[in-house]
């Protein structure tokens, strides 16, 4: 019940520090900010889950690291190069 709370403050400081990078930078795809949010959080939820519930049962290139590839996938995809 505190989530939807938590939402309310924690938007308006993410919209600026979001809306401060997209200007910055030119090669976006038009997304609507409370939407990369959304996708900000469950990517850190799915992380925080994964790594309660299975932390230990990965294998060791699975737990070195991990968040950093988390938000190396969030900020860049899997693929080398973009596809046109």
């Amino acid at each position: 019940r505190h989530v939807a709370q938590l939402y309310q403050v924690i938007l308006p400081q993410f919209v600026e520090v979001v809306q401060t990078f997209i200007t910055r930078q030119e090669n976006l795809r038009p997304i609507p900010v409370p939407m990369i949010l959304r996708v900000f959080i469950g990517l850190f939820f799915s992380y925080y889950m994964t790594e309660k519930l299975l932390g230990r049962e990965f294998p060791a290139e699975a737990q070195e690291g991990a968040l950093d590839y988390f938000l190396q996938v969030f900020l860049h995809g899997i693929l080398k190069d973009p596809i046109s």
